[in-house]
């Protein structure tokens, strides 16, 4: 058995990812083995190629993000109305949602956010409301409340 860089493949949430990093290779037969170490580096890279492939923000991405917005993690996450565990488990690998993903990308950054508005402007005609910008509620009680 080498340690040795080779391609991983794998799975992710059903679809089929193949990443290149280090792993134990056995010489004789080519069987990959990951140490715990290597298995936390592919659970991260195989997500971060799911994602990449999904369209979705990777983790470091995700990160970026909030670092350019000056936030903890924890402020990150009462920002998005999520639990910090959340934000930390999705910067580590762990895929976020579609819809997840769209509401961060407007949330952190002003041109998306722009670009939302002019969608919501060129549809009202179609009577999609936007709620008011007064509204002095905090998110998570126009969640809650509607």
């Amino acid at each position: 058995m080498k340690r040795r860089v080779t391609d991983v493949e794998g799975e992710v949430r059903g679809e089929k990812v193949a990443v290149r990093m280090e792993a134990t290779v056995c010489s004789r037969c080519g069987f990959v083995t990951l140490t715990d170490e290597q298995s936390a580096t592919y659970e991260r890279l195989s997500a971060d190629a799911y994602r990449e492939k999904k369209g979705l923000l990777t983790g470091g991405e995700l990160k970026a993000a909030r670092e350019r917005m000056g936030m903890s993690q924890a402020a990150f996450a009462q920002y998005l109305c999520v639990g910090v565990a959340s934000v930390k488990r999705w910067e580590l690998g762990l895929v976020q949602d579609h819809a997840m993903d769209e509401l961060i990308r407007v949330k952190t950054d002003v041109g998306r956010a722009r670009r939302n508005v002019a969608e919501l402007e060129a549809r009202k005609d179609d009577k999609i409301t936007v709620q008011s910008a007064v509204d002095k509620r905090s998110p998570r009680e126009r969640v809650r409340l509607g």
